[in-house]
């Protein structure tokens, strides 16, 4: 097992990272009074309970809010990777599930519910890869045959596309790999699209007939590879040839036609702008005489922190909550606030 990290948090001067219960900023330069913070040292344990009563009451979006918070805070901390792991997967979020229940197993590598979970997840995964590339690979036949057919009747000749697919990173798609699946996908092979696999990246070459049929086959490789990155820039069209310009015919003789004034324009009446009603304010209650709480820049305790808001202090509401995040304006920066500190009077 990897010996444990101290857990940490930013300071709010200077960013340097502070050990959790250290109460005076370890940078020489700083030296900034940290106690009123001091109770971050319970702050995992606290939200780990709350995250297990929100689950039993059937609140499972406040529950991962704070399963998340809690591996922030404790980066080593077993059962809250796992539970994280265990809503992904409810949500048939599969990635981030097995993300979750890897975290766990390089804590403890015979974890038992990591393993199960990872090995179930995978199953299910390319069962869904399978479904969505049948599914998108009857579309793009179906809009292949149209774009054919209203070319043809047009009497339009398309331009020669070549289509230069890379995916780099190239996902591992057990039991059956990425490769195989594109190399088997009907429709490309119709196309005469070749797929080429090597240290670890794929490749899928050859011409196509028209921009649907290129736009469909960086949409086949998307969506099979949601997580890889798709390399289009080798992507060109031959241009067809441009007519040259007909010069109108010349005239002699025209008459000479006197321009009839135009009246003068009346200036439209200025629409007086809107007038900014603010939304009700919320003020930070953490029921600490010198409590503190970060002002973030998106809805996530994995976002950056833009301010320390104080004890007290009252904030304006922008908009409606997310995922139990405020959106919130303060005098210098526009922000988000979790809901647990900032109460609506």
């Amino acid at each position: 097992m990897p010996e444990k990290n101290t857990p940490s948090f930013p300071c709010p001067i200077c960013k340097q990272a502070v050990p959790v219960g250290q109460t005076v900023c370890p940078n020489p330069n700083c030296k900034e009074d940290l106690s009123s913070l001091v109770y971050f040292d319970t702050l995992a344990p606290n939200l780990f309970a709350a995250g297990l009563e929100q689950l039993k009451a059937g609140k499972t979006a406040h529950a991962r809010q704070s399963f998340e918070a809690v591996a922030a805070f404790d980066p080593n901390h077993l059962d809250a990777w796992v539970i994280l792991g265990k809503l992904h997967a409810q949500d048939e979020d599969y990635p981030n599930a097995i993300r979750c229940w890897e975290k766990a197993l390089a804590i403890q590598d015979d974890e038992p519910r990591a393993a199960a979970g990872i090995k179930k997840a995978r199953e299910l995964l390319n069962r869904k890869v399978k479904l969505r590339m049948a599914i998108i690979g009857g579309v793009g036949l179906a809009a292949l045959m149209i774009g054919l057919l209203v070319g043809g009747f047009l009497f339009r000749p398309a331009p020669t596309i070549i289509a230069a697919v890379t995916i780099q990173p190239a996902p591992t798609l057990t039991p059956v790999s990425l490769a195989e699946i594109l190399a088997a996908d009907p429709t490309l092979a119709r196309l005469g699209i070749k797929v080429a696999s090597t240290d670890g990246t794929i490749t899928l070459s050859g011409q196509v007939p028209d921009e649907t049929t290129r736009q469909w086959i960086l949409s086949l490789a998307r969506s099979l590879a949601p997580g890889a990155a798709i390399q289009d820039g080798q992507l060109q069209v031959l241009p067809t040839p441009t007519p040259s310009p007909t010069l109108p015919p010349i005239v002699e003789n025209t008459p000479t036609l006197v321009p009839t004034p135009e009246p003068t324009p009346i200036p439209p009446t200025p629409t007086p702008l809107a007038t900014f009603t603010p939304q009700p304010s919320c003020v930070i209650t953490t029921g600490m005489v010198n409590g503190k709480v970060f002002l973030r820049e998106g809805p996530g305790m994995d976002t950056p922190f833009l301010e320390v808001l104080m004890e007290g202090q009252a904030l304006t509401l922008i908009g409606p909550a997310r995922a139990g995040w405020l959106p919130v304006i303060t005098r210098d920066h526009a922000g988000w606030v979790s809901a647990r500190w900032c109460i609506q009077p």
